[in-house]
């Protein structure tokens, strides 16, 4: 499953939750409370060592941030279709 480390009140995060939700996705959410600096503690900062948010984990890997994948909608479901081999949907 697809786990997304995210900000409430971030556009960027808000970016990536519609992508996920656009691409019927099933996902984990895991606010991150960016206003008291939880991007910037040492768990987070494990598998995202910039401390940005949002962050999409899945098996192991990390996309640590939206212009990695939203931005880039084909890119992302073409990752996305080798996460779950199945068709883009856009």
């Amino acid at each position: 499953m697809l786990e997304l480390y995210h900000g409430l009140v971030s556009t960027a995060s808000e970016r990536a939750r519609i992508v996920l939700e656009e691409n019927t996705l099933s996902w984990a959410s895991h606010p991150v409370d960016l206003f008291n600096g939880a991007q910037h503690r040492p768990e987070y900062r494990a598998f995202n060592r910039m401390g940005q948010a949002p962050t999409l984990v899945h098996d192991g890997f990390a996309l640590r941030a939206t212009h990695e994948w939203t931005f880039i909608d084909r890119e992302v479901d073409i990752r996305l279709e080798r996460i779950y081999d199945v068709s883009a949907t856009s």
